[in-house]
């Protein structure tokens, strides 16, 4: 969980920063590890296999025209597109995960604490996943009656 969030993190200030080859071939390599650590996850039958096929597919595509061309390496809209979408589900899923741990687990569980740092990093990926955990909490109480 925490090389997916710190890859996710970088994968994010790569693609809002300013873009040049450099960042380019650095958010390539990003991407390629975030998949590679995704899918050895224990959590990987459950990921978005079709979005991470498209991704790998970009990548190929932007790596053999920038070699074909002779070109420095440039990032497409449509790549970082997909690639933010990828890792935003990949998150959701993550932040499903920790809040129905911490809707179940108990205060003396000494897995809380890592497990609040991971949501808290995980909100601050943005609304949807603060939504994400809001809704989750919301209906475990619910379903619980507490």
């Amino acid at each position: 969980m925490d090389h997916i969030l710190r890859t996710a993190s970088s994968i994010y200030s790569l693609i809002s920063g300013p873009s040049n080859p450099s960042t380019a071939r650095e958010l390539l390599e990003k991407a390629s590890l975030f998949i590679q650590i995704v899918e050895a996850s224990p959590c990987a039958p459950h990921l978005p296999r079709y979005d991470t096929n498209v991704v790998k597919l970009q990548i190929n595509d932007l790596e053999r025209e920038a070699a074909e061309a002779g070109l420095p390496l440039t990032i497409t809209n449509y790549f970082t597109i997909v690639l933010r979408k990828m890792v935003e589900q990949v998150l959701q899923i993550f932040c499903k995960i920790i809040t129905r741990y911490l809707t179940e687990c108990g205060n003396k569980d000494r897995l809380v604490l890592i497990a609040l740092e991971h949501l808290i990093h995980l909100t601050l990926f943005g609304d949807e996943l603060c939504l994400e955990a809001i809704q989750v909490v919301s209906f475990a109480k619910s379903f619980l009656g507490s």
